[in-house]
This record gives C-alpha cells, sequence and structure tokens, in this order.
C-alpha cells in the first residue's frame, strides 16, 4: 500500500496533471501524417481490407444503408467501418451482441461524413497522383503475409484491385480536404502561444513540490521495530541506490517495484503526517519512522523545488497542442455543418 495521495479541487494547474508529468509531455499532434489519421478516424475514412477474417456478424454485404446526394452506401462498407471502430476485436475474438447495433450506428455516421467529405473533394477538384494512389495500395499489400492472402483478403470483400485504387484514392483525396480545411489553418505560431501564456501565467504556476521515495509497513505489531531496522540500513549508506535496493526489499506497496520512488507531490497530495515530514526534510534526508492510520512508513526526500512559473519553453508544446485542438474541433464541425445542411441524406437501414 502506498501513502494516501489526496486529490483536493486545483490540486494541480489544468495544463499540468501533476509536477511528475513535467518532462513526459508531448504533443500528440506533432506530425501532420498523424493529425490526418487521427481526422479520418473521426471524419470516417473508407476500411482497406483487413490482413485477418473478421470474428463479428456480417451485415448483408449489397443492402444499401443509406444514400447520400444519391450515392449508395452498402453493407460491405458498412462491415469494414464496424471493424475499423473496433480494432481490438480481432485480438479480443469476441463482442457484446447487444452493442452490434451500437457499433454499426457509429459506423454509418462516419460512412455519411466521408462521402460528403469526399463529395466536396470532387467539386474543390482536389486531384491525387496516380504514383502516390500506387505506393499506398503497394503499402497495402506488404500488409499480408503474401500476395496471394492479399488477394484473398480482398475477394472476401468483393474487391478487386481496381475497386481498391478507388478506395485509396477516395481515402486520400478526404485526407487532403482535411490537411486544406482543417489542420492547415489550425496551425498555431509561435506568437500565439506566447501570446497564451503570458495571458495566462496563473495557469503554469507551480507549487514547492518535493521528489519523494517511500517505504511502507503495515499496521502490524511488529511492524514499527521492523521499520526502524530498515530505517538504520538506510541511515548506514544514505543513497538513492540503497533505499531503491531496501524499499524493493521491504516495502509492502506497489511502489517497492520502483525502488518506492512516488514522484513529484506537492502540499496537499500526501497524508497529514508524511507530508510533515517530507516538506521539512532537505534533500538527502531520511525521516524518522512516520505512523500513520494505514501503517508505517519512510521516507527519503530526492529533491526539493520552490513554487515558481513553469518558463515557456517547457510548456510550448503543450499550449500549442491544446489551442490546435481547440481550432481543430471548431473547424471540424463548422465543415460537418456545412457539408450536412444542402445534402440529401437517406438512411435506409436504422440500427
Amino acid at each position: 500500500m502506498m501513502p494516501t495521495i489526496r486529490k483536493p479541487e486545483n490540486s494541480s494547474p489544468p495544463w499540468r496533471p501533476n509536477v511528475s508529468s513535467r518532462r513526459n509531455t508531448l504533443s500528440t499532434r506533432k506530425w501532420a501524417s498523424r493529425k490526418v489519421a487521427v481526422f479520418l478516424v473521426l471524419l470516417g475514412s473508407v476500411p482497406l481490407p483487413a490482413a485477418s477474417q473478421s470474428v463479428l456478424p456480417q451485415f448483408p454485404a449489397d443492402k444499401v444503408v443509406a444514400r447520400v446526394n444519391g450515392v449508395a452506401l452498402r453493407g460491405a462498407e458498412l462491415n469494414g467501418y464496424v471493424e475499423a471502430i473496433l480494432p481490438n476485436i480481432g485480438f479480443h475474438g469476441k463482442v457484446d451482441p447487444s452493442k452490434i447495433s451500437e457499433y454499426r450506428k457509429a459506423a454509418l455516421d462516419r460512412m455519411i461524413m466521408h462521402e460528403l467529405v469526399y463529395q466536396e473533394a470532387v467539386r474543390r477538384h482536389i486531384h491525387i497522383p496516380r504514383e502516390r494512389i500506387e505506393r499506398e495500395v503497394q503499402t497495402e499489400e506488404h500488409r499480408f503475409r503474401s500476395q496471394a492472402a492479399f488477394k484473398d483478403a480482398l475477394a472476401r470483400q468483393g474487391l478487386d484491385m481496381n475497386r481498391l485504387r478507388t478506395l485509396v484514392e477516395h481515402n486520400l483525396m478526404v485526407a487532403e480536404k482535411v490537411r486544406r480545411d482543417i489542420l492547415n489553418p489550425s496551425k498555431v505560431s509561435d506568437s500565439e502561444a506566447r501570446a497564451y501564456y503570458k495571458k495566462n501565467l496563473k495557469r503554469f504556476r507551480e507549487p514547492e513540490s518535493v521528489l519523494v521515495r517511500h517505504i511502507f509497513f503495515p499496521p502490524k505489531p511488529e511492524s514499527a521495530r521492523e521499520a526502524e531496522q530498515v530505517r538504520q540500513k538506510a541511515l548506514a549508506k544514505n543513497t538513492s541506490e540503497e533505499f531503491d535496493r531496501l524499499a524493493w526489499k521491504y516495502s509492502k506497496d506497489d511502489y517497492r517495484v520502483m525502488g518506492g520512488m512516488i514522484g513529484w507531490v506537492h502540499r496537499g497530495r500526501l497524508e497529514p503526517e508524511i507530508e510533515k515530514a517530507a516538506f521539512g526534510l532537505k534533500p538527502g534526508q531520511i525521516s524518522e519512522v512516520i505512523k500513520t492510520s494505514t501503517g508505517y512508513h519512510l521516507i527519503r526526500v530526492e529533491g526539493r523545488q520552490p513554487a515558481h512559473t513553469v518558463p515557456f519553453k517547457e510548456m510550448r508544446k503543450t499550449i500549442v497542442s491544446q489551442l490546435e485542438a481547440k481550432k481543430e474541433e471548431h473547424l471540424r464541425k463548422q465543415l460537418k455543418d456545412r457539408l450536412y445542411k444542402p445534402a440529401k441524406i437517406e438512411v435506409l437501414e436504422h440500427f
């Protein structure tokens, strides 16, 4: 068991879940290709042949499920979209039958959106070079163990190479439309990010914090004595490596596998007795045995930081990511509303 970490309201800045995550925050939208992939999932992308056979119940392949401005959307595509929504089904090998209708409804929504974006791409004369389409087709083929397996997958889905090329072209056209209408306009400049940072400095304040290792002993009659014995061993060498070793050997909480490392914590996050000890120690010091309602504890403070404002250079990627996400969501909704309004959509299957 670990020392109780309390989570009061506003215990950490909204942009920074906790102090220990400082070095691990990465922009999830760093690469444009990854962004396009994300939006193809949100907007709907025609699924390409799967390398393994589906374990899901299949909707009749030729049955028309909807029409978008006169274009028929069929069950074969619907089945592929359901697979795309549930990427882990092939691994787990099962799905709750009662959820199938829910998944099909979500899949149909994506199919309709994809078709609307594709039709808009056609109207805007978006062109994909033939060489790029062929590269994508080859990439798909290389996902299979052999050419025979690839052709078998195509046949199972009622496709041939020409139809596959058409699907790939559609997806690339939608991806280009997403890039032009959503991703490029939503880019945030350094000056925009810096202006946001200056305007919201309070959000980037971090309180005084300490880096803590911990050894836990359950509330048993012999635990106080055992804790003091371990403390004396820790004091004999008093190094991070020794405390790490002792935590692994003696601690009875989940943090033992990490050498007792809890991470950076600020006031209000630990049990009062442990907090008082932690903030009263200097880096490299080991506490007395601490008794709480949960048991007995030893801690070693590994580092200390005063309250400070996190520098812009540390927060830039996170700010850009957050601001771009907000812009992208607004533009995605704007695009959807603009395409749906004049469209003639007939849903023929209600799940």
